[in-house]
């Protein structure tokens, strides 16, 4: 019930009835009059069902303009459907963060980043039952998705929000979640239970641009190891199927 990082490559076909050009829609993603681009169309956007423990640190406005130079800023929208479909990103789109919640019908679920050429570049989700939880896409330089692929059989819903929007890096939480650290380079412990998938932290700290794996299971189900954080601004995500600390 979390993410796997994937690099096959696919063939990807954009001709479906459900590919339709992303546009922008009200600050407010559970607003019901937000139009969808999806195989069967939901009208009302879920509440966010991941609960994290917060920190009241606040961003400030010099950090933030980093985050919003380097990603990139826009309105946050909302999609949702039931069945596969692939949605295309314009330019102002390809890095941000997505709220997802999905459920099982029997298969797997799936969202893919895919290149303009086709490339599958990775699976920020990959569920093999129910999913909730908040992950990042097009973080890191290498990767630049022109499509997000959804890969299902039952209803799911995507918030889009821009990557300056994510939670300051917090001490503990439920699920797959994306932070933000802008502190001096420091070591954490991280603790992961529960889930039947193995955990890990990542980061991308802006001045590398690139994504490394700092804290893992190991391929376990549970985790306790020390994850050493770069001097920030970074985005942090946690792969977790349970609760987890970071302190």
């Amino acid at each position: 019930m979390r993410p796997r990082l994937l690099t096959a490559v696919l063939a990807l076909t954009l001709a479906t009835s459900s590919a339709t050009v992303l546009g922008p829609a009200p600050a407010r993603a559970a607003d019901p009059a937000q139009a969808t681009v999806t195989a069967q169309a939901s009208s009302t956007a879920p509440a966010t069902t991941t609960a994290t423990t917060t920190t009241t640190t606040t961003m400030p406005a010099s950090v933030r303009k980093q985050y919003d130079d380097h990603y990139g800023t826009f309105p946050t929208f909302f999609r949702s459907g039931t069945g596969s479909t692939s949605i295309p990103l314009p330019p102002s789109k390809r890095s941000g963060i997505l709220t997802v919640t999905a459920d099982r019908a029997g298969k797997d679920f799936e969202i893919q980043e895919i290149s303009s050429t086709g490339v599958h570049l990775d699976s920020p989700v990959w569920a093999t039952g129910p999913y909730s939880g908040h992950v990042a896409y097009g973080t890191d330089s290498w990767r630049a998705p022109s499509v997000l692929k959804v890969i299902a059989t039952g209803h799911w819903s995507l918030t889009f929000r821009p990557v300056a929007e994510a939670l300051p890096l917090t001490s503990s939480g439920h699920g797959d979640e994306v932070m933000l650290y802008w502190g001096a380079a420091t070591s954490r412990r991280f603790v992961s239970k529960g889930g039947d998938m193995a955990c890990l932290v990542r980061e991308t700290p802006i001045a590398l641009d690139y994504e490394t794996i700092v804290a893992s299971s190991g391929g376990h189900a549970e985790c306790n190891a020390t994850a050493h954080l770069q001097k920030g601004p970074s985005v942090i995500q946690v792969n977790s199927g349970g609760d987890w600390t970071l302190r």
